[in-house]
């Protein structure tokens, strides 16, 4: 892609972005490595729930799958201008990583716990983390 597709591509994703989410606006990441982080971030958090929701046949995956797509092509375009080194932008994967493992250990927590009051908990904070990121571009 080229450095002026990308650049459009970006304008045009967190344009939209920061028209779709009204009054939540002013939480989207100003700087572009804050909006890698948050857009990998995502990435990860949705993938752990599309990947558990294809386990227990939740026809919610696929819109969730869509949405891991959306926030991986927002990543690519901020990329370039966050992290421009090479080496730096493998960090990406190591939030999407901790996206992943932050809602992994929320639904293990959630579905497995004994404790009543532990589950419901990580589940009001998975929501809670779930729908952080569905502000950003729904």
């Amino acid at each position: 892609m080229t450095y002026s597709a990308r650049t459009t591509l970006r304008s045009f994703l967190c344009g939209a972005a920061l028209l779709t989410m009204g009054t939540a606006a002013s939480s989207l990441p100003i700087w572009p490595h804050q909006q890698a982080q948050a857009f990998a971030t995502c990435s990860g958090r949705i993938s752990a729930l599309t990947t558990h929701q294809r386990a227990v046949r939740n026809p919610e995956a696929e819109g969730n799958a869509a949405l891991v797509e959306t926030f991986d092509l927002m990543l690519e375009a901020v990329l370039p201008d966050a992290l421009p080194n090479e080496e730096d932008a493998k960090v990406s994967v190591q939030w999407r990583a901790q996206g992943w493992s932050e809602v992994a250990g929320l639904l293990a927590h959630s579905f497995y716990s004994f404790d009543h009051g532990v589950a419901e908990r990580a589940q009001a904070a998975l929501l809670a983390r779930i729908e952080d990121c569905r502000n950003m571009v729904l």
